[in-house]
Formats: structure tokens, C-alpha cells, sequence
């Protein structure tokens, strides 16, 4: 069996085909505000630095529990079979912005130990 198509007709199979790509951000538009939420909760809820080794390990880890919390909510079960593009998807997003809370907060503790070295010597 022999089909014809025009170059017009092909070219828009081939986009069709590219555009829904089944690419995950196409999934998180809609529920980019809800995980960005879990991760501001997990933020929120771990402030000392110390229990982590550098920022990769801070932001690792505030990723995985807000999308385990992320993935647990309801309407956003069929995620879980995608967890490792999930996470992908959650790195690029929000990697940096981790990156740099966790900064912050060691910074914070550096200033702060250096205030109290200052009062020991007084």
C-alpha cells in the first residue's frame, strides 16, 4: 500500500508529531503553581543549611519531597509514572532559585557565628 501525500501535508504530520512531543512541560503549565507552592512549603519548613553538605544536596532534596507532596495530590497521580522527568522539568525551573535560598541561609550563619566569635572576644 503506497501513500501520497503533498511536501504541505507532510510537513504539517511532522509538526503535529513534534508539537505534542508528549513533553512534560506541556503537562506542568497548569500545575506550575501548585508545585511551586510545595516547594515554597519545603522551603519554608527547612531552614538550617547545616543539614545538607552543599546547595546540589539542598536543592536535590526540597525537590524530592515537593514533588513526592506534589505527586500526592489528588488529580496528580498519573505523575508518579513521570517522576524522573518531573524532576528534570523541577531542576531546570527551579535549580537556581534553590541554589540560591540555600546560599542565603548558609551566609546568614556565617554572619551570624562571626557576630558571636565577636562577642566571646569582648
Amino acid at each position: 500500500m503506497k501513500l501520497k501525500i503533498t511536501e504541505s501535508e507532510l510537513v504539517n504530520i511532522v509538526r503535529t508529531i513534534i508539537e505534542s512531543d508528549d513533553d512534560i512541560r506541556v503537562y506542568m503549565k497548569r500545575r506550575h503553581g501548585g508545585l511551586l507552592q510545595s516547594i515554597q512549603k519545603q522551603v519554608a519548613e527547612e531552614t538550617d543549611p547545616n543539614v545538607f553538605g552543599d546547595e546540589f544536596e539542598y536543592a536535590d532534596n526540597i525537590l524530592s519531597w515537593a514533588l513526592s507532596d506534589f505527586m500526592e495530590e489528588p488529580g496528580n497521580e498519573w505523575l508518579q509514572d513521570r517522576s524522573d522527568e518531573i524532576m528534570d522539568y523541577a531542576k531546570e525551573e527551579f535549580g537556581e532559585e534553590l541554589f540560591e535560598v540555600y546560599r542565603d541561609m548558609d551566609n546568614e550563619e556565617d554572619e551570624n557565628e562571626d557576630d558571636e566569635d565577636e562577642d566571646f572576644n569582648m
